[in-house]
């Protein structure tokens, strides 16, 4: 059977100019299409990449009102997607715990998702073949997904969108809705993750069962996952900007972070002394969420706390080396990202499969206490003063 695809670019003359796509062009790309009544979008990505697919998946749900939209995940994403008043469903699956039972997993899934008929698969993955396929097994009229070199899989889709690295990850995903609705506008922030009025009282009953009073309440996420180490400024800066900000500015200092990283963010904190306090390890990633909603400002590395921080409306400072802030830094108008800007950094490519090793990480080194201070004094989260030299 031969399949019919067409490309979309994004950089289109009216979104150039800011203005919104022409009636013309909108007519054209909605010709011989009814409007969607089943939708199925996959993402089997970790926490950030469900973070940035946030607004998307609230576009989708305005521009398809009475549809059926299901969503497609794994555990890592699952706890950001979970009550999401836009989805109607969730499926899950974990394709990457258990390699050998890989196989099996892939043919049940495709069966599974062939049965439900949708009517268009959107695939958010910007490097994994295996959710090409599923999504041309689904037998969806319309299938959209990236064009990527380290994906290779475009016969998979009807509708092939461009993969820009020089994007936001987050507008890169709206990029996905192209195919069906036109050109749509770049939001400008990102949407928060539901969280439960339970959710609010615990992190509430949380902070005062640490002791932490009024005032400027700033959370440090100091490390990052065991598969992106390089990622991390060094632990001895995270405790001079955490001293700087209790000594100086009279902040309360939360280190966050997960059960596995608790006994290290423990050491930090009696380095830090008074004033710090360790939530990881004591609250759900949901429960994190609402944590993050109650803080001032948050300081982390390139990471899925970093976004969840800026989507929950903290002021949010990300720190970026070997990965690009272009496309992952942290969403919103009043977060930074702060980079030391060498000729070698970015280093790494998710879209071309490249994660390059580093034995002299500079581009995290050379990253000072006193560059991330003038962040959040940009922020407007502390007051101007010294700076540290």
């Amino acid at each position: 059977m031969k399949v019919s695809r067409r490309k979309y670019g994004r950089r289109w003359e009216e979104k150039r100019e800011g203005r919104e796509p022409s009636l013309e062009r909108e007519r054209h790309l909605r010709v011989g299409s009814a409007s969607p009544q089943r939708v199925l979008v996959i993402l089997l990505a970790a926490m950030g990449d469900a973070v940035n697919v946030l607004p998307m998946l609230r576009r989708l749900r305005a521009l398809c009102p009475t549809a059926r939209i299901e969503m497609l995940t794994g555990p890592r994403a699952l706890p950001i997607l979970e009550g999401l008043p836009e989805l109607d469903e969730i499926l899950t699956v974990d394709m990457y715990a258990a390699p050998l039972s890989a196989i099996g997993t892939l043919g049940r899934l495709m069966r599974q998702v062939a049965a439900r008929e949708y009517d268009v698969v959107i695939d958010t993955e910007q490097y994994s073949a295996l959710t090409g396929w599923v999504t041309l097994r689904s037998g969806a009229r319309r299938r959209i997904g990236f064009s990527t070199p380290g994906k290779q899989v475009d016969d998979a889709y009807t509708d092939v969108v461009p993969y820009e690295v020089r994007r936001h990850e987050s507008h890169c995903y709206l990029d996905l809705l192209t195919p069906l609705f036109g050109v749509q506008l770049d939001h400008d922030r990102l949407v928060p993750v539901p969280v439960t009025e339970q959710e609010k009282r615990r992190a509430e009953t949380l902070l005062q069962e640490k002791g932490v009073g009024e005032g400027l309440l700033v959370a440090l996420h100091p490390l990052s996952g065991q598969t992106a180490t390089s990622r991390r400024w060094s632990e001895a800066s995270f405790v001079e900007l955490g001293r700087l900000l209790v000594e100086r500015y009279g902040a309360q200092v939360l280190l966050v972070g997960s059960p596995e990283e608790r006994s290290m963010l423990e050491k930090m904190r009696e380095r830090l002394g008074a004033g710090s306090f360790v939530t990881a390890g004591e609250t759900t990633l949901r429960g994190l969420a609402a944590l993050l909603a109650r803080v001032d400002a948050f300081v982390g590395n390139d990471s899925g706390p970093m976004h969840l921080a800026a989507a929950m409306g903290a002021r949010t400072v990300g720190l970026f080396g070997p990965n690009t802030p272009l496309k992952w830094g942290p969403l919103g108008a009043h977060n930074r990202a702060v980079s030391a800007n060498l000729p070698c950094s970015p280093c790494i490519s998710v879209a071309h499969g490249a994660f390059k090793p580093c034995a002299n990480p500079r581009c995290m080194t050379e990253i000072r206490v006193e560059h991330v201070l003038d962040a959040l004094e940009l922020a407007g989260i502390v007051p101007k003063g010294d700076r540290v030299r």
